[in-house]
């Protein structure tokens, strides 16, 4: 498949997996979309196994949810809003890309 062409802009959080055992396996970005001309939250994180991750599972079952940020289709793959690359290094890195939001749960109510 080919990998959708996205210009991360900037780094807009961190998995809390990552916090959690000091290793820094997932980010959120501020990432432009040239295809379709819009700004998008591209979660990478570096997949470990061969399945799925859990967290893409349990948003594929509530994506219907008005209360749960979207993920977005993506026209060059069939998978919804998921796609793999590899690192410099080689590592494989799990794609998941979602609608973009000015603001996150923590800032509102915090």
């Amino acid at each position: 498949a080919t990998v959708p062409n996205y210009e991360i802009k900037r780094i807009i959080g961190s998995g809390s997996f990552g916090r959690k055992f000091f290793l820094k396996l997932g980010y959120v970005f501020e990432a432009y979309d040239h295809s379709k001309k819009r700004k998008v939250a591209l979660k990478r994180i570096q997949k470990v196994g061969n399945k799925l991750s859990r967290e893409y599972e349990i948003l594929l079952d509530i994506k219907e949810s008005d209360y749960v940020v979207k993920i977005l289709v993506l026209s060059s793959i069939s998978t919804l809003g998921l796609y793999y690359s590899k690192t410099e290094q080689g590592k494989l890195i799990q794609n998941i890309v979602f609608e973009y939001m000015e603001d996150n749960l923590e800032s509102l109510i915090g």
